[in-house]
């Protein structure tokens, strides 16, 4: 669980402490607040309270700032109890109160052994007094739970509010990284280096010591590096860079050669499942929407967007379509309600009901794609769960209501369009949304935006004129934001675009794109 919520806590401060009389390589710890809210809004946590609260929501007690306050008015106590989906290894407990009282923590791994008190149970923290409006926290050895309860009470009248409750987890640190690892250089070239603090199931996480990070070569004469991490290349050959504090080090190997191309990854397969919304709407001569409104037949389509996939990659992506679905299952909503043939039949028979249709979806919004509905009519949440798919592929009319691509499941996020919940998914679940009336161009448009999103998702910032630019935010640089400075571009914009979609413009302009070969 830990390795599940690294992702979320990159948006949190970490906190460092140090395990006494730990080996130096074992020394260091890391206390991850847990993102209860990001939980509770994607149901992977369920929250309980007794008695209802009569100021403020559960959610105000997770919401990051502990002057909102949340509880109840008219009883001495109350009972706030989480429950997980799977266990987490709790290691601090902090709670920010509005009143004086005494409070209890609990935890187990099922409501049987917390109410019975038997087995995995573990009391915490046993009637302590708590300050008013002030912080009081708790630590103890990594416990795990899938149920954790407080029980405040406020001994002096009715009245009994929380401001904020924070549970952390841990991870022991095993070591530096350097990154990029192995280096490679040619001469007369210089590249800053990361470092990260990895853990001993090798789980990575940013440096965030104060401590001073000491860096070296093993031979100066082929490459040096500096207070910061940066390193210059000087002769072909050989060495090695350490990163080293007083608790943990890193070493990286640094080759200095003439010239080099990156090497491709292994050959990732992915398991498609393709939905085709394409029925039969012409009764009398048996034709589909497609082939009424002279638009692609989206099985070509298909096997082009493969093929163009297996070669910009370079082999690395290998889509394979795993199963297909061409039946009469419907999934758009008109007014809420499911769409029938009849009702696809009636807009899509003319241009003029064509038009209709683009305004009620586009302009009205009255068109909206049920992708939950879909995903429990094709049993997409076992078959994604059991791993038999990875993501899904959907084909349909113009103006389904559909995004370019969705993310839906646990912890999904931004994925060029809103994070969608499913309380079966154990997985993320991609979803990409086309249409046939469109060409292949346009569906790897619309994949490369999906694209975007996850790296800037990684990255966890987009900004082209930071003062310190992440690799996402060089590699994305353009002429008309940083001049003399190009890089890649992005999806909208080349290197030497002005405006949206400026694929044809022909100015020449100083790009480093040839470097990223390398």
């Amino acid at each position: 669980m830990q390795i599940k919520y690294s992702a979320r806590l990159l948006f949190f401060s970490i906190l460092i402490s140090f395990i006494p009389g730990a080996d130096s390589q074992a020394q260091v710890t890391l206390h991850n607040p847990i993102d209860v809210a990001a939980g509770l809004q994607d149901s992977t946590f369920t929250a309980m309270v007794t008695p209802i609260f009569t100021k403020g929501t559960v959610e105000q007690v997770f919401d990051g700032t502990h002057l909102t306050e949340a509880g109840v008015s008219t009883s001495d106590s109350l009972v706030l109890t989480l429950e997980f989906n799977e266990s987490l290894s709790l290691s601090d407990s902090k709670v920010f109160f509005w009143n004086a009282g005494n409070w209890s923590l609990e935890t187990a791994d099922s409501y049987d052994a917390l109410t019975q008190r038997t087995g995995t149970y573990r009391k915490l923290v046993n009637n302590d007094p708590f300050l008013f409006f002030q912080w009081d926290s708790t630590h103890f050895e990594l416990t795990p739970a899938t149920i954790v309860r407080l029980t405040a009470r406020n001994p002096q009248a009715n009245g009994i509010f929380l401001g904020e409750w924070v549970l952390y987890t841990s991870t022991a640190i095993s070591h530096l990284q350097i990154l990029p690892d192995p280096v490679l250089l040619v001469p007369e070239t210089s590249l800053s280096l990361a470092v990260k603090m990895v853990d001993f199931d090798g789980n990575a996480f940013p440096y965030t010591s104060t401590e001073y990070v000491n860096w070296s070569s093993d031979d100066r004469t082929i490459a040096t590096v500096d207070e910061f991490g940066k390193i210059t290349a000087y002769s072909l050959g050989k060495t090695t860079i350490h990163a080293s504090t007083s608790k943990l080090s890193g070493s990286a190997s640094v080759d200095v050669v003439n010239d080099f191309e990156a090497q491709n990854a292994p050959t990732l397969t992915i398991k498609v499942a393709l939905v085709l919304q394409n029925p039969v709407i012409d009764s009398v001569r048996m034709r589909r929407i497609n082939e009424v409104r002279g638009w692609d037949d989206p099985h070509e389509l298909v096997s082009q967007i493969l093929e163009d996939f297996a070669y910009s990659t370079d082999g690395v992506v290998k889509f394979q379509i795993v199963e297909t679905h061409d039946d009469e299952g419907i999934f758009s909503r008109f007014d809420g309600e499911l769409m029938t043939i009849d009702t696809l039949a009636y807009f899509y028979s003319t241009p003029a009901r064509l038009n209709e249709m683009k305004r009620l979806a586009e302009i009205e919004g009255r068109v909206r794609f049920d992708y939950n509905a879909m995903i429990d009519y094709y049993d997409f949440v076992s078959k994604r769960n059991n791993g038999e798919i990875d993501e899904v592929w959907v084909y349909a009319y113009p103006f389904a209501g559909m995004y370019e691509s969705q993310l839906v499941g646990p912890g999904a996020f931004w994925w060029n369009s809103p994070p969608l919940a499913h309380p079966g998914l154990e997985n993320l679940l991609s979803v990409m949304g086309w249409n046939y009336e469109r060409g292949v161009a346009e569906a790897l448009h619309s994949f490369g935006h999906r694209a975007e999103s996850a790296i800037w998702h990684v990255y966890g910032r987009w900004d082209l004129h930071s003062q310190y630019p992440n690799a996402w935010e060089i590699f994305t640089r353009i002429e008309r934001e940083i001049a003399g400075k190009a890089h890649i571009g992005n999806i909208h914009f080349p290197p030497n675009g002005m405006s949206d979609y400026d694929y044809s413009n022909r100015t020449y302009v100083t790009t480093y794109a040839d470097n990223w070969k390398r």
